[in-house]
């Protein structure tokens, strides 16, 4: 039994009537062409005879004809009942936080593009008219629903590929169906996460779609007295022939079906009411499933809606995966001895999820959102949701970014790694053994350089600048000669304030005859050969060749570029050596330990922010990538985040968001920086 036929048949949801004047309602509440059937336009035509001239075998035949009709029409139209639409106004909305402004947002909230906002108030659509393809939001609140849509709509029309084009109404009215389509069946096909659960076993292999269509004398009021037989449900079923087959490809296959029904019906015009998105988050509840839906979350009390009205993760979840989970790190965490289970994200999304609360550190964001199977990603701040998207190049991980993870992902493994911002001395042989890092009898006069002046600590900072440059091929005695100390590193102490007394002074620990430090500057010391202090060509390493050649590049250029009196001939042959000398570095970093670590050569892609509050704000900047070199060894916090929000950022709140995904780079911001309000 579907969703949309439970829903149906409940007592005392709808007065008694005739079969007549039943048949005459719901022709009605089909009517206007928005979801009328083949179905329903015969027997509608039947309504338009009278038995008067007919004999009676006529009348019986037709009165035959009627009642195959009728049931036929109740097999396929179901009315919401009341009882349905309190229940689900108790999901949307939370009493404790949520007033009646918050609900009246949502309840005028249309989903309609711009092209479509124009035709009905009869304005001209010309070239003059920018990203009409944009969905028009018109006051707070909803934004997590429309720039969801919005965000399905950009991946439809390919805009990341190639925003210059101009995207005709038919283009965008057929985006916004399948944006429209692939959500919902999403939604009907994702598996339950606490099948075990439910109360009804067939719930847990939905084959549908259920689409709530509002009659033409539908309105806001309706909703607000749940009204329930104003409101019918259409069912579009997946095919037999299908059900056997992969998830994906059953979710292509209904997207399709749905999309077709909603296009060729135009069904589509129902969610352009201005009581539309409620229209379709009712779609999108039918097609779930309430019950499945409480149990995707962690507390089946939660709502979808907070303070202001702001859409809740579960409803963020539901809307990008199909599934109302209540977090966003990677696949499921089980906790208090397995009694209760905290369920994330399952697997990698099509569309991505960054977040303001990741960089104030509130939550934690995993890599099935941070790099989805398109370039595009929803933005979350703490009051409005926009959209972010770019060229297919923005999903490619650097190397560098891919050994940061690695190193942070080690390094945050021990205990209460994440939340100090380091890790006891004692544990540095485990994190290594995480990185395949092997030391041998090494470990302790590496453990002893990375040491916080004899605290028996190791902070992030010395151990990224440190260990990166292992993993990259440095040798630990050129890891020990060209970098400090910890102690001399963080001298000012600015990243340790536990290690600052009240007044600011540093603390002193107990007299020692001779510190770790001072042994393994000591060690090292005797290690050393004249070949080391004075490398020749043949010892040098190869990151110090690397980093020479780079530096005679860099050198080369700047020369090049300040003779400004050099003849042409001169410049030509500088640019040529300068040529030559990138050329080398790159293919030397690009070896360095065997480990393949690119030199980006400063490579840019350009990435476009779409706001639907502001009539379609876009605006673009450019992102380059920062080669291996500079990202290696260099000042990278534990957590991609800012500091109250990236204020010390040039970018503020939004560039701290952004650097949650893309770490090792630098921003152009161009004509100037979004807003994420």
């Amino acid at each position: 039994m579907s969703s949309g036929q439970r829903l149906s048949g409940s007592e005392g949801s709808t007065p008694q009537l005739s079969a007549q004047e039943l048949r005459a309602r719901r022709l009605a509440a089909l009517s206007g062409g928005a979801a009328s059937t083949p179905m329903a336009s015969s027997t509608a035509s039947s309504t338009t005879r009278t038995p008067v001239d007919e004999s009676p075998k006529e009348a019986a035949t037709l009165q035959t004809s009627q009642k195959e009709d009728e049931e036929k029409l109740e097999q396929q139209q179901q009315y919401l009942t009341s009882q349905f639409l309190n229940d689900f106004f108790k999901l949307l909305f939370d009493p404790n936080s949520t007033t009646e402004a918050d609900r009246m947002r949502w309840f005028e909230q249309p989903i309609h593009t711009k092209y479509m906002k124009h035709i009905s108030e009869q304005k001209p659509c010309d070239n003059k008219n920018e990203n009409m393809w944009g969905l028009s939001q018109q006051q707070g609140g909803p934004c997590g629903v429309i720039s969801s849509i919005q965000a399905e709509i950009i991946k439809s029309l390919k805009l990341y590929e190639n925003l210059k084009r101009k995207i005709t109404e038919n283009e965008a009215r057929i985006a916004l169906c399948d944006a429209l389509a692939v959500i919902l069946a999403r939604a009907a096909l994702a598996p339950p996460l606490n099948s075990d659960k439910l109360s009804d076993k067939s719930t847990s292999s939905k084959t549908c779609v259920t689409i709530v269509l509002a009659s033409d004398q539908a309105s806001i009021q309706d909703f607000t007295l749940c009204k329930g037989d104003t409101f019918t449900i259409q069912t579009i079923e997946l095919s037999p022939s299908i059900r056997k087959q992969t998830t994906k490809d059953k979710i292509q296959q209904l997207t399709e079906k749905t999309r077709s029904y909603l296009l060729e019906n135009e069904v589509y015009l129902q969610f352009a009411k201005p009581f539309g998105c409620i229209l379709f988050l009712l779609s999108l509840v039918t097609s779930r499933n309430m019950e499945i839906i409480k149990q995707d979350m962690d507390d089946e009390h939660n709502s979808f809606t907070g303070q202001f009205g702001h859409s809740s993760q579960e409803l963020i979840n539901l809307m990008l995966t199909g599934q109302a989970t209540s977090n966003t790190f990677d696949h499921s965490v089980t906790l208090a001895g397995g009694s209760l289970a905290c369920h994330g994200i399952q697997s990698q999304a099509d569309i991505g999820y960054l977040t303001q609360l990741e960089a104030l550190r509130y939550c934690s964001v995993g890599s099935f959102y941070k790099s989805p199977k398109f370039p595009i990603w929803l933005v979350g701040s703490t009051s409005h949701f926009t959209v972010l998207f770019g060229s297919p190049c923005s999903l490619q991980e650097s190397e560098s970014d891919l050994l940061l993870e690695k190193c942070r992902r080690a390094f945050k493994s021990i205990d209460h790694a994440e939340e100090n911002g380091f890790i006891p001395v004692s544990e540095l042989g485990n994190v290594l053994m995480k990185l395949e890092l092997d030391m041998g009898d090494k470990l302790d006069t590496l453990a002893a350089h990375l040491e916080m002046a004899g605290s028996g600590i190791i902070i992030w900072a010395s151990f990224w600048k440190n260990v990166s440059r292992l993993l990259t091929g440095a040798s630990l005695e050129n890891v020990l000669q060209t970098s400090p100390s910890s102690t001399e590193a963080n001298s000012d102490l600015s990243d340790l304030p536990l290690l600052i007394t009240q007044n600011g002074e540093e603390s002193s620990g107990p007299n020692r005859m001779e510190s770790d430090e001072e042994m393994a500057r000591r060690l090292a010391a005797e290690w050393g050969t004249s070949e080391m202090s004075n490398p020749t060509e043949e010892s040098k390493s190869d990151e110090q060749l690397a980093r020479e050649l780079q530096a005679q590049f860099e050198a080369d250029s700047e020369v090049a570029m300040i003779n400004s009196t050099s003849s042409p001939s001169s410049m030509i042959e500088s640019s040529a050596q300068s040529i030559k000398s990138s050329t080398a570095t790159s293919k030397k970093s690009n070896s360095i330990g065997g480990m393949d670590v690119e030199s980006y050569q400063n490579e840019s892609f350009d990435i476009h922010h779409y706001n639907n509050l502001r009539e379609g704000e876009l605006t673009s900047f450019t992102i380059t990538r920062l080669r291996s070199e500079e990202a290696v060894g260099s000042d990278v916090p534990l957590t991609p985040s800012g500091v109250s929000g990236g204020s010390h950022f040039g970018g503020g709140e939004f560039e701290a968001v952004i650097r949650t995904k893309f770490q090792s780079c630098k921003i152009h911001w161009g004509n100037g920086i979004p807003s994420l309000h």
